[in-house]
């Protein structure tokens, strides 16, 4: 078995069943908008449809700012991706064997290849929906950027992943014993300097994404264009974000049990941390709808506001695994706050 078979046998464990989950999602998704007649004509239409919308920000933004966008879109699916595509276990497992840097650069190109397949395949078919070969060149030259970037990110965390030499000729200085609370020991050093760190900088991430999105309101985009995509950022980016704490977390609550806390009580926190992005983005949101040239309608935000909520907190606070249930039960939770989103701004008179 050659370096290549090898790594994407083990890759593929991870990939392939999130491949299969996304391409389920997007056949429930298509059938959903189709009427569930199950027509080819009509989820061809709906294909295309649902495609356009994918690259019509980059039509908007125009040439340079699109191919940019596209460029950092890219970039940002690879990054969110790297934990399967470089396992730490197989980075150890590399430094061991005599390679070939070409063989590694290829291999690292191969895969971010498979893994952005889905969203390059769907955006092609926005870009031939469209016909804009302006917007096509665009999208080529930011997906190639992107994915550049993307590799050479790849071998630059291989580089970074090497045990660093630790100099024992100077002996380190005494440190005082400080004293720390249970919160502070079991989440914030954690999340600031631990092995939550990666769930930290989603966190960071999420709250600016969902912070900024209300503010296209400023450039003239659709009300509900705007809210649909901000709730549908809220709730998919919530779910990647618990998907990594519970990831991250398992090693910390396995070291709990010999202390004297309640460890499903510290299993709840470290769930309900997937909720602060949207707590910290709502005063930002209500900000820019003030600011813009829509008003909320009171009932159906409140509504919007208790439905994301409630179902926020049920799945911060359920361990969900990645399994087509799952994938079912967010499409149901998304469809429904989607219909609300749609509904909950108006313009003023």
């Amino acid at each position: 078995m050659t370096y290549a078979q090898a790594r994407w046998a083990g890759v593929s464990e991870r990939l392939l069943p999130w491949l299969r989950r996304l391409g389920l999602g997007l056949l429930l998704t298509l059938l959903a908008v189709s009427g569930g007649g199950g027509d080819p004509a009509t989820l061809w239409f709906a294909l295309r449809s649902a495609a356009a919308w994918t690259v019509l920000p980059l039509a908007w933004a125009g040439s340079v700012l699109g191919t940019l966008l596209q460029a950092l879109l890219v970039l940002a699916v690879l990054r969110a991706l790297r934990p399967w595509l470089q396992p730490t276990g197989w980075l150890e497992t590399e430094r061991c064997w005599p390679l070939d840097p070409r063989d590694l650069r290829r291999s690292d190109a191969r895969l971010a290849l498979a893994a952005l397949s889905p969203l390059l395949l769907l955006q092609l078919t926005g870009v031939l929906a469209l016909a804009q070969p302006r917007l096509g060149l665009g999208w080529l030259l930011g997906s190639l950027l992107g994915a550049t970037a993307g590799v050479l990110l790849m071998g630059r965390h291989r580089g970074l992943a090497r045990p660093a030499l630790r100099s024992e000729l100077a002996p380190a200085a005494p440190r005082r014993p400080q004293t720390l609370s249970a919160t502070q020991a079991l989440l914030l050093l954690p999340l600031w300097r631990g092995p939550l760190r990666r769930s930290a900088q989603w966190l960071a991430a999420l709250s600016l994404l969902l912070s900024a999105w209300p503010w296209a309101l400023a450039a003239g985009l659709p009300g509900a264009l705007v809210a649909m995509g901000w709730v549908a950022l809220c709730w998919l980016g919530q779910q990647r974000v618990q998907a990594q704490l519970d990831d991250e977390g398992a090693a910390l609550l396995a070291a709990l049990p010999p202390l004297p806390l309640n460890l499903r009580h510290w299993q709840w926190r470290l769930r309900a941390l997937a909720l602060l992005p949207l707590v910290l983005a709502l005063p930002s949101a209500v900000l820019a709808i003030g600011f813009s040239a829509h008003s909320l309608r009171p009932w159906v935000a409140l509504s919007l506001l208790g439905l994301l909520l409630g179902l926020s907190a049920w799945s911060a606070l359920q361990r969900l695994r990645a399994d087509d249930a799952h994938a079912v039960r967010l499409l149901l939770g998304l469809a429904l706050l989607l219909a609300l989103a749609s509904d909950v701004l108006v313009g003023r008179v």
